[in-house]
């Protein structure tokens, strides 16, 4: 058992986030033969640890499973040739912690373009980037044709949409990669491309636990899942939300459309078969209920783009704090001019909806539509007992 409350894998964005009694919910279903008097003598943060260790042992590739596992691959490879050719060059390892941006630039990226670069690179070096997902995983490898003063024209050789694990290379080359961007060692260099190759040809089982799917909340894991699915997915120029359409979305999610609570480990390309890449409104409208939906659909579209579920506009100076995802606080300083009920949040335009009133066609509403505001004064002023009674 372990000592304390000693953290060996630091934090884990799902399992953090869980109190002690989803944890242990979590635990039994992991460990079913857990008797609950040892349960209660465990920690948080000893539960926490024993579920990753599991995790960290079940993502480890087991040599025998390559053989027998009969993996799904689309093979949807970018690239040409052999990689074996680009051997013997320099390697610069980019790793980047940004999943989602660096998967979707290198999805719309074209085969030679531009690209900044703090670091100093040489010209003729390979650029094998790599993304802190859990597990991590290597996305593209690239020449640099040309550098000058932080700007790096680069040739893109491969892109791997079909996953390779840093964690599967590392146990074949029988070293540690690094966790941030360098040149590779020459001990590294002479073999990364090799084992790179192997993978290609053969590609090993990559199994995670994706965990329960939820919007505006992702985890590590989601975050390999979401990579390789935008990597995967086919898009003319830009991503776009399969639910509603809408292009050019750079934060887009990955809905994993199963059951929730479905806490169970597959294999990676599983996961992403089942995978619909949607806009944040979209993925959130998905995982409301059903008397949330209906407050939503009930909300008028916008009349600029048509996007439905605006935000709320609240004039005065409400109690509290509202959701700003779901309310506009507009204060108590009113414009002039109808106030606005919604506020469209693709294209931010206020609108309100009025039911039309006949009597507007009639030639006195015409004439009143005409004065100004000196005139609607004096008018009111002489008129209100007879409007009031309207």
């Amino acid at each position: 058992m372990l000592e304390g409350t000693k953290r060996s894998h630091g934090f884990d964005p799902v399992l953090d986030r869980m109190d002690r009694k989803q944890l242990i919910d979590h635990y039994l279903r992991v460990f079913p033969d857990a008797g609950q008097s040892a349960l209660e003598s465990k920690t948080r943060s000893q539960l926490i640890e024993e579920l990753l260790e599991r995790r960290e042992l079940e993502q480890r590739p087991a040599s025998s499973e390559h053989e027998t596992y009969p993996l799904r691959r689309p093979r949807k490879l970018t690239g040409s040739g052999e990689i074996s050719q680009y051997a013997g060059k320099p390697i610069f390892w980019s790793w980047e912690k940004n999943v989602r941006g660096t998967a979707s630039s290198l999805a719309g990226a074209p085969d030679s373009y531009e690209m900044n670069f703090t670091q100093t690179l040489e010209q003729d070096s390979l650029i094998l980037t790599a993304v802190n997902s859990s597990p991590p995983l290597i996305l593209s490898l690239e020449r640099v044709e040309s550098a000058t003063e932080g700007v790096v024209e680069v040739e893109r050789l491969f892109t791997f949409a079909s996953p390779i694990s840093v964690l599967e290379v590392e146990q074949r080359l029988g070293a540690k990669l690094p966790r941030r961007s360098q040149y590779l060692g020459e001990s590294v260099v002479g073999r990364v491309l090799s084992v790179i190759g192997e993978l290609m040809v053969s590609p090993a089982p990559i199994f995670l636990e994706a965990g329960d799917c939820s919007a505006r909340v992702t985890n590590s894991e989601e975050d390999a899942i979401l990579a390789i699915s935008i990597l995967q997915a086919s898009f003319d120029n830009e991503l776009e939300c399969e639910s509603c359409g809408q292009a050019d979305v750079s934060n887009i999610e990955a809905h994993l459309v199963r059951p929730s609570n479905e806490w169970i480990v597959l294999e990676i390309q599983d996961h992403v078969d089942d995978v619909m890449l949607v806009c944040p409104d979209c993925h959130e409208m998905i995982h409301e209920s059903i008397v949330e939906q209906a407050k939503s659909s009930s909300k008028p579209s916008c009349p600029e783009c048509g996007e439905l579920n605006p935000r709320t506009y609240i004039w005065g100076m409400p109690a509290g704090m509202p959701d700003e995802e779901e309310f506009v606080v507009a204060g108590c300083v009113l414009p002039s001019g109808p106030l606005p009920d919604w506020q469209c949040r693709a294209c931010g335009t206020d609108y309100l909806v009025q039911k039309h009133d006949p009597r507007m066609n009639e030639p006195g509403f015409e004439a009143l539509l005409r004065l100004s505001t000196e005139q609607l004064d004096d008018f009111f002023t002489r008129n209100w007992q007879q409007i009031a009674n309207l």
